[in-house]
């Protein structure tokens, strides 16, 4: 199970229409990157998409990503 956690920034990004990234772009992409890419691949790619997303427009603040990852097999019942 993978647990994505993300500042507003991330979801509020306005393009050069004034139209914001937004919870169902960011979800089609995590969807698409799916488990098919390493961590450090998957933050690139949200951040490259976000970058070409917004062109020249400033997100104004940080944007964060936090992935959680747990692994069922590693967890033991005694």
């Amino acid at each position: 199970m993978v647990l994505l956690m993300f500042s507003d920034v991330i979801i509020e990004a306005m393009n050069e229409k004034g139209e914001p990234f937004g919870y169902e772009r960011l979800e089609a992409l995590a969807g698409d990157l799916g488990h098919c890419i390493d961590r450090q691949g998957f933050f690139a790619r949200v951040y490259e998409e976000l970058r070409n997303f917004t062109g020249s427009v400033s997100c104004g603040d940080d944007a964060t990503l936090v992935l959680l990852d747990h692994d069922r097999r590693a967890i033991v019942n005694d």
